[in-house]
C-alpha cells in the first residue's frame, strides 16, 4: 500500500509541475507544500486515523472562512461616501470652511513632503483623543496614501463613533489630488 501511495505522490507532483507552467503563484505554493501535506496526512492516518485528519481539515477550513469573513467585513466598512478632488477644490476655491486632515505617516511625509493647502497633519492613532478639537459645524476631509483610502476610511469611522458625522475621505488620497494638477504646499508648514 505504501508503494501505491508513493506512485500516487509522484503522479501528483508531475501534474502540479505542469500546472505551474500554466497557472499562477497559488499553484506554485500548492506544489511546494504538497509533499508536506501528503506526509501530514500519511502520519495522521498511521497515528490517529481519519478523525485527526478530519479535525485538522476542519480547523484549517474554519480559519480560512473566518479570515475571509473578516476581510469582507473590513472591505464593507470602507464603503463610506468619498469626496472627489474636484469637489474639494471647488469648495476651497469658493471659500467654504473645510477642515482637511493629512493622515500620512512620518515615512510617507518624507517620501512626499507636501500636503494639500491648509491641511493639518494628524496621526490616525491620535484622532480618537483629539476628536474634541475638531469642529462639528463643517465638513472634515481626510486623506492618506493607502490603496482604497483604507486609513482615511477607518479614521472616518473613528470620528463618526466620536459623534462627528460630517467626515469624508478624499477619493484617491493625495495622489488623486496631485493627479488632477491641484496645488500642494510643503508639509512642514502646518502641523495639527
Amino acid at each position: 500500500m505504501l508503494a501505491n501511495f508513493d506512485i500516487h505522490r509522484a503522479h501528483v507532483h508531475k501534474r502540479r509541475a505542469r500546472k505551474i507552467g500554466n497557472g499562477g503563484s497559488w499553484t506554485a505554493v500548492g506544489y511546494f507544500f504538497s509533499a508536506a501535506m501528503l506526509q501530514l496526512v500519511s502520519d495522521a492516518t498511521h497515528v490517529g486515523g481519519v478523525p485527526r485528519v478530519a479535525l485538522i481539515t476542519a480547523v484549517l477550513a474554519a480559519y480560512i472562512v473566518f479570515k475571509y469573513a473578516k476581510r469582507r467585513r473590513f472591505l464593507r466598512s470602507l464603503r463610506i461616501a468619498r469626496i472627489t478632488p474636484e469637489e474639494l477644490q471647488a469648495r476651497l476655491v469658493a471659500g467654504e470652511p473645510v477642515v482637511i486632515l493629512d493622515l500620512r505617516s512620518a515615512l510617507d511625509l518624507q517620501v512626499m513632503p507636501y500636503t494639500i493647502p491648509g491641511a493639518l497633519q494628524v496621526a490616525p492613532k491620535e484622532l480618537a483623543q483629539r476628536s474634541g478639537e475638531l469642529p462639528r459645524d463643517r465638513d472634515i476631509v481626510l486623506y492618506c496614501t493607502c490603496p482604497n483610502e483604507a486609513t482615511s476610511a477607518r479614521a472616518a469611522q473613528t470620528l463618526r463613533r466620536a459623534g462627528i458625522m460630517r467626515v469624508r475621505p478624499l477619493l484617491g488620497g493625495l495622489e488623486g489630488w496631485r493627479g488632477h494638477g491641484f496645488p500642494v504646499e510643503p508639509s512642514e508648514s502646518r502641523v495639527g
